[in-house]
């Protein structure tokens, strides 16, 4: 999958090795057909958040999730109705421990409440 995304260094970003195992996993998945991710996986995905070294622009990676990887997979029969995005800033998890729990419908995404982190 070839996609770039803006990299911070010192602000907040996703870990640019978890993105791109992501997108790697969701590219052999979208070639083989085999239903090994469907679009609520790619609603799912979370990823370690960086400081202070290299990582991707979270909004870019949420948006590239939610308006284009995530409709491909629908498309390609690999998921059910469109949901609203849950992607945050948790950890992927390791193949075979399962999904990430999913935040509340309701968590806000935006730069104040992750500066803030719930303060």
């Amino acid at each position: 999958m070839d996609v770039r995304f803006t990299t911070s260094r010192f602000g907040a970003g996703y870990d640019a090795a978890e993105v791109d195992d992501f997108l790697d996993r969701c590219d052999r998945a979208l070639a083989a057909g085999d239903g090994s991710v469907t679009a609520e996986t790619v609603l799912g995905a979370r990823f370690t958040e960086t400081r202070f070294r290299e990582g991707y622009d979270m909004s870019e990676v949420d948006a590239f999730l939610d308006d284009v990887l995530a409709p491909r997979f629908r498309a390609a029969g690999g998921g059910s109705a469109p949901q609203e995005s849950v992607v945050g800033t948790a950890e992927v998890p390791a193949a075979g421990q399962g999904p990430a729990p999913a935040p509340p419908p309701t968590q806000e995404r935006g730069f104040l409440s992750r500066l803030l982190r719930g303060r």
